[in-house]
């Protein structure tokens, strides 16, 4: 993980390159795209509402659980589904899953974004190392809070496996898998023009998502809520970025030349004198 932070520290030609706008005298000529993420007073009014947001729906979804008297013992469905998933696998699987979840907590996350620093600092691109810090930081802390703040124990119907520490609600992987992931593949396509970042975050999370109830560690609402408000923090944190629509949804190869990368979506396009 720390090689795939460390990567954002060289961009891609197609980013860097701020000739590949239209010759001279076209009417459509746009501005570049800005190639470093402003870190300013928009971005931190983001990362506050999307810190309070994540908290307070989690907070929303906790009360929800309590009331539907689920809190303790969960809810009939996460009882059928835990039963269902807790299915025995073929060893070699069973310990692909059981080392799983070692890949997404702090000892592969922390030394990762402090190689990332080290590394990006290097090349001059504090605007990624705070956007990095940001992501991981926010996550952990809003996990930590709901987690001790509500203190649900976790299944019992079987001895739990493999990594876990704490209460139960939300699941942190859950969160890390939704967000921070999300966040280096958003960096690594905005500064490297890959699509396949995105992928691989998908199939981490989904694997991450079923370890943790294969392995009778979360309830399945632990799981659900972690997803979702790692989805609340990282939606906010786009925003932040200023994260256009082509680099998030639009799966394509970039081609020199595409001015529409270049332009900020919110500006019409300008003539250049």
């Amino acid at each position: 993980m720390g090689a795939a932070f460390a990567l954002l520290g060289s961009t891609s030609p197609h980013v860097r390159n701020e000739n590949l706008s239209s010759p001279p005298g076209d009417p459509t000529r746009v501005r570049p795209r800005p190639h470093r993420i402003e870190i300013g007073r928009r971005f931190w009014i983001w990362v506050a509402l999307g810190f309070l947001a994540t908290l307070a729906t989690g907070m929303i979804y906790a009360q929800y659980i309590i009331q539907a008297k689920g809190w303790t013992q969960g809810l009939p469905w996460e009882l059928t589904l835990l039963r269902i998933i807790h299915r025995p696998l073929p060893s070699a699987i069973d310990l692909f899953v059981l080392f799983l979840p070692w890949l997404g907590t702090n000892i592969t996350i922390l030394p990762g974004i402090a190689l990332a620093s080290w590394y990006l600092n290097k090349h001059a691109r504090r605007d990624l190392i705070v956007c990095l810090i940001v992501a991981a930081a926010g996550n952990y802390v809003v996990g930590f809070l709901l987690k001790f703040v509500y203190d649900r124990p976790r299944p019992h119907l079987w001895p739990g496996r493999g990594e876990y520490t704490g209460p139960s609600y939300p699941s942190g992987h859950a969160m890390m898998a939704t967000s921070v992931l999300f966040v280096v593949a958003y960096l690594l396509r905005r500064e490297r023009g890959w699509q396949w970042p995105y992928v691989a975050a998908i199939i981490f999370g989904l694997l991450t998502i079923y370890s943790r109830l294969y392995l009778g560690v979360h309830w399945p609402t632990d799981v659900f809520s972690g997803t979702v408000l790692g989805a609340i923090w990282l939606a906010t944190l786009l925003r932040a970025m200023d994260a256009h629509n082509d680099e998030l949804f639009e799966f394509r190869a970039r081609r020199p030349g595409d001015r529409r990368f270049h332009a900020r979506a919110e500006e019409q396009p300008r003539r250049v004198s």
